[in-house]
């Protein structure tokens, strides 16, 4: 599946310049190469691999400065762009924050709360991410439980008090499962 997503950039009009993953495919304890971009993810060690990686194309250099930030955590990792140009001028700190949300050991709690999930830095912020859960902000046709909604209740309030909207556009699948039975889902979410 990566594959040809890496590949169908090459036809692109616009292709991404940064490529944000959870769950990345590993094969020997090494990400997956393409040509024309780099990649990285969280330190890891022999049974643990990362949940999350970028890949950000060889074009990025040339008008910024990439900064890999870790965590001390395999689930999330951040890529901090410095260029005088960056916004018009207004700012020239930008970060991608990469997460995939897991079950805690509770039952109802998940490893990222809210407040680690949409961080007040200062400067312009994507959060993206396998949020994990179900809201109706990123799918309105979705029947939800009150289970459903209890998990994913403080995760848009929070972002919106931090000043984040939600980018995804409501009922584009994000997640499609194996079988046919089970009906594709909104897991993996973009805020800015």
């Amino acid at each position: 599946m990566f594959l040809s997503l890496f590949n169908s950039f090459s036809s692109a009009l616009y292709p991404p310049d940064v490529v944000c993953l959870q769950d990345p495919h590993f094969w020997r304890s090494c990400l997956s190469s393409f040509s024309s971009f780099k990649s990285f993810c969280p330190p890891h060690s022999r049974g643990s691999r990362p949940r999350v990686d970028f890949y950000f194309s060889s074009v990025i250099w040339s008008y910024a400065t990439i900064l890999p930030r870790f965590f001390d955590r395999s689930d999330v990792a951040a890529l901090d762009l410095f260029s005088v140009d960056l916004f018009g001028g207004s700012f020239t700190q930008f970060r991608i924050l990469n997460l995939y949300n897991l079950w805690s050991q509770r039952s109802s709690a998940r490893t990222f709360s809210p407040d680690l999930s949409f961080p007040d830095d200062g400067f312009p912020l994507l959060v993206v991410g396998d949020f994990n859960i179900h809201h109706p902000l990123a799918d309105p046709l979705r029947a939800y439980s009150r289970w459903d909604l209890a998990a994913s209740f403080p995760y848009c309030p929070r972002a919106a008090d931090r000043g984040f909207e939600l980018l995804n556009l409501p009922g584009v699948f994000t997640r499609f499962p194996w079988d046919s039975a089970t009906r594709p889902s909104v897991i993996d979410l973009s805020f800015a």
